[in-house]
Parts: C-alpha cells; sequence; structure tokens
C-alpha cells in the first residue's frame, strides 16, 4: 500500500543565484540546474556538462552508485565511495543528452538530475 506524502518528500533543489528572486529561480529551471533527491536530507548530486564530460560532486550518498543515463541507456556508473564525492564522467559523443541518477546498492533511486543537453535545451 501507498505511504501518505509529507511535505517535502520528494525535494525538488534549484541551483538559482543570489540574490533568490522569481526570476533568478525560473532563470535557474531555465539552464536546467535543478535535481530532484528523496527528501529535504538528501542525497544531493550538484553537476555540470563540458565538451567533453559531466563533472560535479554528490552528498550524502556513501555506498550507492551514481548512473549516467542517455538516450540509449545506461553509458557510465561509479560507486559513491564517501560522504562528498567529487566525480567526472566522460561523455559519449552520440549523447545528445545525459542524466545522473543516484541508486541504492539494494535498488532504488534515492536522486536524478536534469537533462544536461549536448546543445541548448529544446524550448
Amino acid at each position: 500500500p501507498f505511504v501518505p506524502a509529507s511535505l517535502g518528500y520528494p525535494t525538488t533543489w534549484i541551483k538559482a543565484e543570489a540574490p533568490l528572486t522569481a526570476v533568478s529561480i525560473i532563470a535557474a529551471l531555465h539552464r536546467g540546474d535543478i535535481f530532484i533527491s528523496e527528501s529535504p536530507s538528501g542525497p544531493q548530486v550538484v553537476a555540470e556538462r563540458t565538451a567533453d564530460a559531466i563533472q560535479g560532486v554528490v552528498v550524502g550518498a556513501e555506498g550507492d552508485a551514481l548512473l549516467a543515463i542517455d538516450q540509449t541507456g545506461i553509458v557510465g556508473a561509479l560507486a559513491i565511495r564517501d560522504s562528498s564525492h567529487r566525480f567526472k564522467l566522460p561523455v559519449i559523443a552520440e549523447s545528445i543528452y545525459i542524466r545522473l541518477e543516484i541508486h541504492r546498492a539494494t535498488g532504488g533511486v534515492r536522486a536524478l538530475t536534469n537533462a544536461y543537453w549536448r546543445d541548448p535545451a529544446p524550448v
């Protein structure tokens, strides 16, 4: 059976520029600077796409796995070994987009990012 929903579960995180205003939040959404986690306590995954890689940091997911997924499926994975884990995953040239997911070792998605597009996101 379903568990009753609780405020903040899941949690949407937006990386907005200061000062925090409606304009800065909408700009962050347009850039795709967003991820969703299972709760207000995380885990957190903050990343950026460069021409040849996606790099960033995962916080609060020690013992879990970070998966990189494109339009064809899983294209990269790594074990998260500590509570604040920096990563750099190479980008496959054919990947139109890549999104990241944090998975528990026992199964289940704990967090996921917005798509990081090769070209600017479609409007």
